[in-house]
């Protein structure tokens, strides 16, 4: 769905996939890594387009957090994609609040570790 969303032209698509996605991640166990590595950017696509309103920001920047905290890498990467995607959004200011101080540390230990 991540892949063939660059195909889709109108909101309603977008709608569709956000909805569809966040029923899935919320039945689906977290412990199914394999498919939140695709699940979280898709996610993060579609809130994006739609418009980061707080009904869709707050379970997307909780999503977030929560995988950016994953012990799989590959979760962790497809988080970083979607931030990407939100970041590229306008962004409210209580969602800025909340996302960018999270980014940060995540990026910023990360770093830390790779340098020493």
């Amino acid at each position: 769905l991540l892949a063939v969303s660059d195909l889709f032209t109108e909101r309603n698509q977008f709608d569709m996939m956000f909805s569809t996605l966040m029923e899935l991640q919320k039945l689906h166990p977290p412990e199914d890594e394999i498919l939140n590595q695709y699940l979280v950017p898709a996610i993060c696509k579609a809130a994006a387009v739609l418009g980061m309103d707080k009904a869709i920001a707050e379970p997307v920047c909780r999503l977030l957090e929560t995988t950016l905290r994953s012990t799989h890498l590959p979760s962790r990467m497809g988080a970083l994609h979607g931030v990407l995607y939100v970041l590229e959004c306008d962004l409210l200011d209580d969602t800025a609040k909340q996302l960018i101080p999270t980014v940060s540390e995540y990026l910023l230990s990360n770093l830390r570790a790779i340098a020493q």
